[in-house]
């Protein structure tokens, strides 16, 4: 009876504080009640897209909203990644693609409420779940825990995101309907210390009167979940959507049955099979809990691009799995606005069903957005590497990429050997991501990491003093393993066996960070070179007009990043499956366009083409 009444107490705390709160706002008020989401008194059933603001141009931010709307979508999901806003420790940042505040006020332009996912993890494929890089340079540091070194710095960047976005809760007037923290990926232990603390953070930092939820998975629910908050369920597209809340149902009666994820294993990966999601399955899904009357939230609905070095990865059977660059490839509204063939499909039933959508006309889009080319261009202005190094950080020991105070690019580790027999073995440890290996500026051997992170080079006999260089790159921290530190570079040392002499940590390392940054790559000594293919940064100026979104071919490039006009195209790979980076026309000047690429392979033909046909 003593767990029924703190149960009970939990229940009315939650209508009075909500309820209350709205009471004075002329647009609308949300509570939960009777196990439901009521929107001005009525039973509400959220139907929400998942789109995240920072993978889509500002300028296409309103296009894609409208277009979710008329699909029939009453609330859009929208998850802030703490490391596009605190980039730098203590640094903040809301502008330009980042203004969130402004992408949730255009939604409430467009009618729809938002399902706020504020974290401080947000999974979704971004670099380290969305936690910043440099919090790995706090010295024994926890990563979503309650561990003061941590929750201090959530508290500072709740404190920067409650001063953007808490006038936007429902509660103020705005459409920030419901509010998230943390995800169920990767919460594999319990750990409801952290999520009360993090709960009272939220509400310290602004984020107090809004329905609140936690994620749990079918499987952690009761060791996941806090009674000072609901908790929403994600589930996949291989099982029953409704048979998922038998037991939530049992386990807290006064909670709504809410699923705050319809996932599926769509996400494509450098090196993996061009992604395909069932959205039969999902529509499937999606069709049993608007039938029992559960809110939901469809992920991957609206195709992005991870722009910058924003991609994260996953751990798949101990093997590192990096993303490509384009995000939700096979969305239903794809990257340049086209619509697949799901899209009135899914709005049959979402205006069936979803609320809000009784007296709304549903617009129909007969128009597909136009792609557009332009013939291939030669690249010969060139600054190789090795001809353009910053200065070097000298260090007995090898330091990490996020030692050298950056968070993406590559880092360059230079020594002498000592005099090395035939047949002794080089050791790398501790590989991240990918490394090529140079004696002497002669190419022997490359790591990489997806293959195991510790690799073995047999050398021929070299006289003293020769010049190892190891050149390691990195693609994206891993982001689904709870409290796992993706540092990058060279993270566990280098050894040399030689011969019969015990093995041999090599010290005394001259260490360039490069950063990838375009301001840092265009500021290089480029010079005429034909048909360079050597690792560097090149450049070229092509003329264009402003008539539509193509796609870059990069399959003749090797591996590095792309600029236009200043702003990151994202990642490439001619490892595949993507061989293209997706150009927003919005983006393209009419006439001269520059091209600034990092190439820390170099390329096989270095041209660049325009194409109308998206290769992932």
């Amino acid at each position: 009876m003593k767990r029924l009444n703190f149960c009970i107490n939990i229940f009315l705390f939650f209508v009075v504080a909500v309820a209350v709160a709205s009471c004075g706002d002329k647009k609308h008020s949300l509570q939960v009640e009777d196990r439901q989401i009521r929107v001005d008194g009525q039973n509400y059933l959220i139907a929400s897209g998942e789109i995240d603001y920072a993978r889509i141009p500002r300028e296409y931010w309103s296009d894609r909203l409208e277009k979710l709307s008329a699909m029939g979508f009453n609330t859009i999901t929208v998850k802030v990644p703490w490391m596009l806003h605190e980039p730098q420790e203590g640094c903040f940042d809301f502008e330009g693609i980042k203004d969130v505040k402004a992408f949730c006020e255009l939604a409430h332009d467009k009618g729809l409420f938002v399902w706020l996912h504020i974290g401080p993890y947000v999974g979704a494929e971004w670099d380290m779940g969305g936690l910043p890089w440099w919090l790995l340079n706090v010295e024994k540091i926890s990563l979503r825990s309650s561990q003061p070194a941590f929750m201090q710095r959530v508290e500072r960047y709740f404190t920067a995101l409650g001063k953007e976005l808490s006038g936007s809760l429902i509660s103020n007037g705005g459409n920030i309907a419901l509010l998230q923290i943390e995800e169920a990926q990767g919460l594999l232990k319990e750990d409801k210390e952290y999520l009360r603390i993090l709960l009272n953070c939220a509400k310290k930092c602004g984020f107090d009167n809004v329905v609140t939820f936690t994620a749990v998975t079918k499987d952690n629910y009761i060791s996941n979940s806090i009674q000072e908050a609901y908790f929403s369920l994600d589930i996949d597209t291989k099982s029953s959507g409704e048979n998922n809340f038998v037991g939530i149902a049992k386990f807290r009666y006064d909670a709504p049955l809410v699923c705050s994820s319809i996932n599926g294993d769509y996400r494509a990966v450098w090196g993996g099979a061009v992604a395909s999601r069932s959205w039969n399955k999902a529509f499937m899904r999606m069709y049993e809990l608007v039938r029992n009357n559960i809110p939901f939230s469809l992920n991957g609905v609206v195709a992005g691009n991870s722009y910058g070095s924003t991609s994260g990865a996953s751990m798949k059977d101990g093997l590192y799995k990096p993303y490509t660059t384009a995000h939700n490839v096979d969305g239903i509204i794809k990257m340049w606005g086209g619509l697949d063939g799901y899209y009135n499909r899914f709005g049959d039933v979402l205006y069936s069903f979803a609320s809000g959508n009784e007296n709304k006309e549903r617009l129909t889009f007969d128009t597909v957005p136009y792609l557009a080319s332009f013939p291939e261009v030669e690249v010969t202005d060139v600054a190789p590497l090795f001809e353009n190094l910053p200065a070097a950080i000298e260090s007995k020991t090898l330091l990490t990429m996020e030692q050298c105070n950056i968070g993406s690019g590559a880092v360059l580790y230079s020594t002498q050997l000592p005099a090395v027999v035939d047949g002794a073995t080089l050791q790398l440890k501790g590989v991240h991501d990918h490394a090529r290996v140079y004696i002497d500026g002669a190419p022997i051997a490359v790591v990489d990491r997806r293959n195991g992170e510790d690799g073995e080079i047999t050398l021929s006999a070299l006289s003293g003093g020769a010049k190892l260089d190891i050149l390691v790159d990195a693609t994206g921290r891993v982001g689904d393993i709870m409290g796992y530190k993706d540092y990058k570079g060279l993270t566990k040392g280098v050894e040399l066996l030689n011969g019969s002499e015990p093995a041999k940590l090599l010290t005394d390392w001259k260490i360039y960070p490069l950063p990838a940054d375009y301001t840092f790559a265009s500021a290089k000594n480029f010079k005429k070179m034909a048909n360079a293919n050597v690792p560097g940064y090149y450049r070229v100026t092509f003329d264009k007009e402003r008539d539509g979104d193509f796609y870059l071919y990069m399959g003749d490039w090797g591996k590095g990043e792309v600029w236009l006009n200043g702003k990151s195209l994202g990642r490439f790979w001619n490892s595949g499956p993507q061989t293209a980076l997706y150009v927003p026309g919005c983006w393209v000047k009419d006439g001269a366009n520059e091209l600034v690429i990092v190439d820390w392979v170099g390329p096989s033909d270095p041209a660049i083409l325009g194409t109308d046909f998206a290769q992932m």
